[in-house]
């Protein structure tokens, strides 16, 4: 079911900022029970269902279904509580960890909804925490997590494509979990280091230009907004997957909330360097088209990729698909070339990139990851 145009620019105005009812009236005047339920079933898949309820609740419009926004509102009310677990739940990992001598950075989760959503309830909340140790902590940080409830589920270690070959890194995470007030299973991920940030110089740097926040009577360590706006970049659109309209909502809300702090010269020198430009452009141009993002120009010019790369590009992240609820999915295959053509420094690493990819992983990394999502059981997966 998908969404038809008039419904998908209703979605837009109801999300944009400086948006009126009497907009949102006019918006719907020719909606009939196709409109609605494609609607619903968009906000609900794309996981912005609580920031959509709070939004109509807000600005009231007429001429809305009777039962439309009742839809939402058990959802909303659980997403809340589990916000607020995710978040006592993370203080008490960190005050745990520091006890310890051990530093942590909070990626986004728990502390991104508190920082740029300025509301706990509206962001989808995690179904993991997200934190970043030290390599030389990561076992002893696992030990002491243990001791507060945290098993062992799995190691999973990978190569970092985004960095050209010869300097590609092996990322790890160790996921931990835990059974959380008898409702689901929690997983806090650990990572010594992040997809598109795994160089020994670049970790550092991530480390460096950490900042305390004060939340909860805690001093949390989180990325600089430059870094956090890298990764988000990295996360919602450099495997080419099904982008989430909530993901790129992550960023316009950072760059809308964070634009005094936000060092755009500073963000496009390290977008550069760490040959994560094309990661960047493609979501700051759409976040442009949905939302209206403030974002100059001169940023979108100066990282701007070929014409080859936008037309590849284009077939994934585009308005029409984002904002789509039938998720169609490019094949493996496609999607293996054009990432390591989208992301190679030149042609000689990109035919480097696939063979590595395909004579020295193949299909062995493709079974394991299918082994590793169909089971079951806790596992310990290693990818090579």
């Amino acid at each position: 079911m998908t969404l038809t145009k008039q419904a998908a620019e209703w979605l837009l105005l109801v999300l944009r900022e400086g948006t009126e009812s009497k907009e949102l009236r006019q918006g719907i005047a020719n909606f009939d029970s196709y409109d609605w339920q494609a609607l619903h079933k968009t906000v609900v898949n794309q996981g912005i269902f609580s920031l959509f309820y709070s939004r109509l609740i807000t600005l009231k419009p007429a001429g809305l279904p009777p039962d439309f926004l009742q839809q939402f509102k058990n959802a909303y009310l659980l997403n809340l509580e589990k916000n607020l677990f995710c978040e006592r739940e993370l203080l008490k990992i960190i005050s745990h960890l520091q006890s310890y001598d051990i530093a942590v950075i909070a990626l986004k989760g728990a502390i991104f909804a508190r920082l740029f959503y300025q509301d706990i309830a509206l962001r989808l909340a995690p179904v993991d925490l997200d934190l970043l140790i030290k390599k030389e902590d990561l076992l002893k940080a696992q030990e002491i997590l243990g001791r507060i409830g945290y098993s062992f589920l799995y190691v999973e270690p990978k190569k970092d494509f985004l960095q050209p070959v010869g300097l590609d890194q092996q990322i790890v995470q160790i996921c931990l979990s835990k059974k959380a007030q008898g409702l689901w299973d929690f997983i806090v991920d650990m990572h010594t280091s992040i997809r598109g940030f795994s160089r020994p110089a670049q970790i550092q740097a991530l480390w460096q230009q950490a900042r305390y926040i004060s939340l909860g009577g805690k001093k949390i360590l989180v990325p600089s907004n430059e870094d956090l706006l890298l990764y988000l970049s990295v996360i919602s659109i450099s495997l080419l997957e099904s982008v989430q309209l909530r993901y790129l909502y992550d960023m316009h809300r950072l760059i809308t909330i964070g634009q005094k702090e936000l060092e755009w010269d500073k963000l496009i020198l390290k977008a550069k360097d760490y040959n994560l430009e094309t990661c960047l452009y493609f979501p700051l141009t759409i976040l442009r088209s949905l939302f209206r993002t403030e974002i100059p120009s001169r940023v979108i010019n100066d990282i701007a990729p070929g014409r080859m790369a936008q037309r590849l590009v284009n077939l994934w992240i585009n308005k029409e698909r984002t904002l789509s609820s039938d998720r169609v999915k490019f094949g493996l295959l496609a999607r293996l070339v054009f990432c390591r053509y989208l992301y190679s420094a030149d042609w000689g690493d990109f035919l480097s990139k696939l063979f590595i990819k395909f004579c020295k992983e193949g299909r062995s990394e493709v079974l394991k990851s299918r082994l590793k999502k169909n089971s079951g059981a806790v596992k310990h997966v290693v990818t090579q």
